[in-house]
Order: C-alpha cells, then structure tokens, then sequence
C-alpha cells in the first residue's frame, strides 16, 4: 500500500475516534447527570480522555477535558442542585483537572516513545529511509493491491558500484555521506505514494505504485540525473547500476520479485556498470527464475542520464 494511502488511513481512523471519544464523553455526561454523585463519578471522564489523547493526540484531551469540567458546572444547574457545589466542590474540580492534564501528558509521552521504537523498527539509522522490513511490507501490500485492482507498479535497485573501494580510499565518514546524499536525493524526487528503502549496504529499492512501463524509465532516469547532479561535488566520483521492473502483474512472491529485479541489476553490473536497465514482467514469464534469466540475457538498456 503506498505510504500516502497509509495516512490517509490514519486520518481517518483518528476521525473515528474523535467522533467515538466525545460519544463517550457524553454518555459519561449523562451518567453523571443521572447520578447526582459528581464527586465520586467524576473519575470516569478519564476514559475517554485517555482515548482521545491516546489515538488523536494530545489536543482531542485538552478538548475532553473542557468539556468535563464544563459538565461539571452545568449539570447540577440542570439538575436543580447547584447548592451542592461549595468551595469544597471547587477545589475537587482543581484536584480533577491536575489529574486530567497529569493523564493527557502521560498517555500522550507514552505514545510518542512507542511511535519513536516503532519507527526506529522501520527505519535504517544511517539515511532515514524505511529498512527492509518495512520496504517487504508495503511491497507485499502494493502487490496484493495491484493483484486485486489490475493496476502496475514499477519496482528498481539502485547498487552504489565500487563502494568499498570507496570506503578503504576515503574513509568511513565519507561513505556516510554518500549514502545520506542519496537518500536524501531520492526522497526529494519521488511521489508521496512512492516507498524508499535501503536494503543493505549501498543498495536501494524504490517501488512506485501504479507505474506503468511507457512512464517507468523516465521517472528512474530522471532521479538517476538527480542522483549525479548530488554527487558530482563529493570527494570521490560515485557511479551507480539501476535495474528496474515493471510488473504488469504481481509476481508469485516477495521474495520472488526480488530475485527478478536484483538478477536485472547484476546484469547491469556484469555489462560495465554506471548504466540503468528496465525491463517488464507479466504472467507470460511463469516463474521467478525464467524471469531472471531473461533479464540476465536479454535486458534493454534505457536512454543514459
């Protein structure tokens, strides 16, 4: 699934629980209300608190929170019984409030460090882009997809050529700093929808969901231009070999679409290196390894960057 669609999902689903956050809310409301026991109901208002701050944020708290205490004031007008609230009353509203914003900040830090150990899951340390379990998993779903709505997607390898060399000449440091250039440079030019990921070492793939193969190699050579243009002023000049693959439909598995798209950058490789090839995949080639030796013996090249 394409990460754009991802966060559309999202957003919709904190909808919901907004919408479900303030029902509740009222039905705590009127639970109150039909008590009469303010003092002692009032500690139920932390659920939906807890809720609204957990799955929406911490402003869908601060906006519960509102509303209880204005629960509290107008209900024993409603209620007739507006002589009970004496200064005791008030002080219990403050006690209340404390405890609330103490519960807002809690489940709202707690969110935040299990969405920061989520993402570091998902994410390789060294460039910020998604690491290759995450990449398996949109990859899988972008397949399903495709499998289910008739559409193609466009998966690439990008290999850095000689990077050890690079690293034993320059240093560490500086094959650091190639790998952030180009991240950074191919995060900068794709779609919100396109996944990014490093799989290992100075390899990148790039999926592009819905990519057909008349638009596929002038997307890829466009971002290969970019990648030169990042690189051209580093300490050492840093080629690349690009295989890519069009899947008009999706392959039989994860691993299977792998193997086609890395035997088609090792076939790059092998031809002399710093080149970009692009091929297609449909039903017609019925396994993985028929596939991959097809691309081995017969992948066209695409117009130089």
């Amino acid at each position: 699934m394409a990460v754009a669609f991802g966060r559309r999902i999202k957003e919709n689903e904190k909808s919901l629980w907004f919408v479900f956050g303030l029902v509740l809310l009222v039905l705590v409301g009127v639970l109150d209300y039909v008590s009469g026991v303010v003092l002692s109901f009032s500690v139920f208002y932390l659920v939906p608190i807890i809720l609204l701050s957990w799955f929406v944020g911490r402003w869908a708290g601060l906006v519960a929170v509102v509303l209880s205490v204005l629960d509290w004031y107008v209900a024993p007008v409603l209620s007739g019984e507006v002589s009970r609230r004496g200064s005791l009353d008030h002080w219990h509203v403050v006690l209340e409030l404390v405890l609330f914003l103490f519960a807002i900040h809690l489940t709202t830090s707690l969110r935040r460090t299990l969405e920061r150990e989520r993402r570091s899951a998902r994410t390789d340390y060294r460039t910020g882009a998604l690491n290759s379990r995450a990449f398996q998993e949109y990859a899988e779903r972008e397949m399903a997809r495709a499998g289910r709505n008739h559409k193609p997607f466009t998966v690439a390898y990008v290999d850095l050529d000689d990077f050890k060399a690079i690293n034993d000449r320059h240093g560490h440091s500086a094959g650091d700093l190639i790998l952030l250039a180009v991240s950074g440079a191919i995060m900068k030019n794709v779609r919100g929808s396109d996944v990014f990921a490093r799989i290992g070492g100075d390899e990148f793939a790039l999926l592009l969901p819905e990519c057909g193969p008349d638009y596929a190699p002038e997307v890829l050579e466009r971002i290969r231009g970019r990648l030169r243009d990042e690189l051209s002023g580093g300490p050492a000049r840093v080629t690349m070999s690009v295989g890519a693959v069009t899947f008009l439909d999706p392959p039989p598995s994860y691993n299977a679409m792998l193997e086609i798209v890395d035997a088609l950058m090792y076939a790059v490789k092998r031809s002399g290196k710093d080149a970009f090839r692009h091929e297609v995949y449909s039903r017609g080639v019925q396994t993985a390894d028929e596939a991959a030796r097809i691309n081995r013996g017969g992948a066209r090249s695409g117009p130089e960057g």
